[in-house]
């Protein structure tokens, strides 16, 4: 599983009726065993663009249930598609919040909870945090928020969820940013980095992802006002570091062996360039085409598979100290470019978004293993 959207800290503060396309589950190609852990060969399901316009497919947990946007009534809304489901479930907001500028989930967890936000028909749009418990009807979390905050009128998103029902948020108002943590009617505030605080009090915190022991990564400023990847357990934060001179790093996703994957932005190239952290140091995954362009780790299962997107355009895989571009995994001929995978669960089922060669059109995948 993966957490899409990722808010970057600015310096010194936080700055379908869905449907899988009939006849689109193509065979797998015959090909040489590739890397431990990464399939040799994967059928490949589409999202049907024609019925989800503009759909973008952001994970995938463990029983199969997909989630992503996709546009209803002219709006980008989040989904939920079960497995092996021909149609999907539309996120709505709050009955007292209704509103026409959709939803946008961040994070599913295995039990079918979703998380992520919805922008309030209210003074100034805010974006609010929101929980669809097994996917249906919406939880506004914001009045515990603002409860425990002690005013109202920030922009929050709630970044992840695990299968204890701990939510991690994100909360930004102008120059204040702040994390912190969501379980039933207990809301606590996420520590900063030592000499990172932003103005009126603000620790300068972002958490993105939440393991099932309660690990959460994300960023954070420290004391040269730079913003790097932090992880938080049992109250206390921890720097994970960047690449040597790097301005900005995140941890995006996090398994539940520990393991980190994200980015941090090359001091060299000044690109975004997909890390892994594993017991105090920053590893480049040197995917192709990062000098080049931006490439990120977007989520890691706890085989220790990594997936993403590269700097060429194409979706990745990587495990063993190697990366394999899963456009050359699946059929020839399919007519879709893979561009990024966003999610992988614990079976290998591989998610993301891809192009359609003749028409330039994006739709969902899903990659199955054969073998």
């Amino acid at each position: 599983m993966t957490n899409p959207s990722r808010r970057r800290l600015a310096v010194g503060a936080l700055a379908l009726a869905a449907a899988v396309t009939a006849g689109m589950a193509l065979g797998a190609p015959a090909h040489a065993a590739t890397t431990s852990g990464i399939a040799t060969a994967y059928k490949l399901t589409l999202i049907n663009a024609s019925t989800v316009p503009g759909a973008d497919v952001f994970g995938i947990n463990n029983s199969g249930e997909i989630f992503g946007t996709g546009e209803q009534a002219g709006v980008q809304t989040g989904f939920v598609l079960p497995a092996r489901a021909s149609a999907a479930t539309f996120l709505g907001a709050p009955s007292d919040e209704a509103t026409q500028f959709g939803s946008f989930p961040e994070m599913m967890n295995n039990n079918g909870d979703v998380v992520g936000s919805f922008t309030a028909n209210s003074v100034d749009n805010p974006t609010q945090a929101i929980e669809w418990p097994g996917g249906t009807t919406p939880t506004d979390l914001q009045p515990a928020i603002d409860k425990a905050v002690g005013f109202t009128g920030s922009d929050t998103v709630a970044n992840g969820i695990n299968d204890h029902g701990l939510i991690v948020v994100a909360l930004t108002d102008g120059s204040i940013g702040d994390g912190f943590t969501v379980q039933g009617s207990t809301v606590t505030k996420l520590p900063g980095l030592p000499g990172g605080g932003g103005s009126f009090g603000s620790t300068n915190s972002n958490p993105i992802a939440v393991n099932n022991n309660n690990l959460i990564v994300g960023s954070a400023v420290n004391s040269a006002d730079n913003e790097v990847a932090a992880k938080w357990q049992n109250g206390k934060i921890t720097s994970l570091g960047g690449l040597p001179g790097s301005s900005t790093t995140q941890a995006l996703a996090v398994n539940n062996n520990g393991l980190a994957v994200g980015f941090s932005i090359s001091a060299t190239d000044f690109n975004e360039h997909a890390v892994e952290f594993v017991n105090g140091k920053v590893t480049d995954l040197n995917v192709p085409g990062e000098t080049n362009n931006d490439a990120e780790a977007k989520a890691v299962n706890d085989s220790g598979v990594i997936v993403g997107g590269d700097g060429n355009g194409d979706a990745f895989a990587f495990a063993s100290g190697h990366s394999v571009n899963l456009n050359t995994l699946i059929p020839a001929g399919s007519g879709v470019t893979l561009t990024i995978a966003n999610g992988i669960n614990s079976n290998g089922v591989i998610v993301g978004d891809a192009t359609i060669n003749s028409s330039g059109q994006n739709v969902g995948f899903e990659l199955t293993p054969v073998s």
